[in-house]
């Protein structure tokens, strides 16, 4: 698998890197995603076996997600331009009521707790084509495991059964983005989800911060 990881990681570095010269890590993770999705569905079909995972199914929707600053900043301008009020208000509704909560929080403390994605509705991701890395990559072949996970929030010994290959495909690949974004001088920090989107969302000063590669969020949770 190791090697699985180097070649995704390797390839997608110098992708990504030659992108972000061009452009910067926020304009260059859209082809990135979709590059991302393009690798894990290649892999998928010819592994053995297979994910379970299918539309409704979201246990892992409640589960502690963190970010890096390009995809909260992606994630925020989707939500300003594309989505309704009423939804961008459910969002930061939520966002903010599991922050106030989180806050409080050690990170194992954060990690045996359910927390309701903010973006979750109706019993599916409203940015999924924005939907962060980790989210991408995360996939099961027994969704009883999921399911254990989710009703047993405390108990942190449930094992993953992750499509071995795909996960290090993914993983490398997200890797591979990341690592070209900080050689390039870019905020490299990662932040916790829910804290991340209300600074993104609360000012568009943010993105010129990013972009002067200035440590991007202030208040949010810095998880590293």
């Amino acid at each position: 698998m190791k090697d699985i990881y180097i070649k995704a990681a390797t390839e997608e570095f110098e992708t990504a890197r030659n992108e972000i010269r061009r452009k910067s890590p926020v304009e260059a993770l859209e082809a990135s995603f979709g590059r991302m999705d393009r690798l894990i569905q290649e892999t998928m079909a010819s592994s053995d076996p297979k994910a379970t995972c299918t539309k409704g199914c979201n246990y892992c929707c409640y589960f502690k997600i963190d970010l890096r600053a390009h995809e909260a900043l992606v994630i925020a301008e989707y939500i300003k331009k594309r989505l309704k009020p009423p939804q961008v208000d459910r969002i930061l509704a939520t966002a903010t009521a599991n922050a106030t909560q989180i806050r409080h929080l050690t990170v194992k403390e954060h990690l045996s707790r359910n927390f309701q994605c903010p973006f979750l509705h109706d019993g599916a991701c409203s940015i999924y084509v924005v939907r962060p890395l980790k989210c991408r990559n995360f996939h099961q072949t027994d969704v009883l495991r999921c399911k254990k996970s989710f009703d047993e929030p405390h108990n942190l010994s449930v094992p993953n059964s992750f499509v071995l290959e795909v996960h290090a495909v993914g993983n490398g690949h997200a890797d591979g983005f990341v690592k070209a974004a900080e050689n390039e001088g870019y905020d490299s920090n990662v932040y916790e989800l829910n804290t991340a989107i209300l600074e993104a969302v609360s000012d568009s000063t943010f993105l010129k911060k990013y972009r002067k590669k200035k440590r991007t969020f202030l208040t949010a949770i810095n998880v590293e």
